[in-house]
């Protein structure tokens, strides 16, 4: 059974002569970059919108924009390679630790499993698995804006074109 819209739910809020709503982002729309020890605070909403009454400026500030945005995403990408070193070396380091002593229960050493188990439980390894999983979460948030500068980049061209053909059908 097909859906049959009716003429009111098919009338849009621009016809109606009012602003469409904005939609729920499936993506924080407020988020703070981390760059070279600097916090920045970031709409992205705003900095990925185009307004269309100022369309050459949407233009001009696109390749600084990405460009900014791509190499905040890479030093993201460095940060996580080196928060997933730093987790390896306390690993590397709380096991060293545990290598030799003896379960106060059994008085064996400890096994390398059970050594793998309590890395699981340590505190530091713990704060270093935190440090890694929060710059993989920048990581992501930056790759997903880096990419809808992709996608505005596209838009604007569509745009270009579009404003260009109006102008050729009233021919200019």
């Amino acid at each position: 059974m097909a859906f049959k819209a009716s003429e009111e739910t098919t009338k849009t809020a621009f016809q109606a002569g009012m602003e469409p709503p904005m939609r729920k982002r499936p993506f924080p729309t407020e988020i703070t970059v981390l760059h070279k020890g600097q916090n920045y605070p970031i709409n992205v909403d705003e900095e990925i919108n185009i307004d269309p009454l100022n369309f050459q400026d949407a233009c001009y500030d696109q390749p600084g924009k990405f460009a900014w945005y791509s190499a905040v995403h890479a030093g993201a990408m460095t940060l996580v390679d080196r928060t997933k070193r730093s987790l390896e070396v306390t690993k590397g380091r709380v096991a060293t630790r545990f290598r030799g002593t003896k379960d106060v229960n059994t008085g064996k050493t400890f096994s390398e499993t059970a050594i793998d188990k309590l890395l699981d439980t340590d505190p530091e390894v713990i704060e270093a698995y935190e440090r890694y999983v929060s710059a993989q979460e920048q990581e992501y948030l930056l790759k997903a804006v880096k990419e809808a500068f992709v996608h505005r980049r596209d838009m604007l061209t569509q745009i270009g074109a579009d404003r260009r053909q109006e102008l050729r059908d009233k021919g200019f």
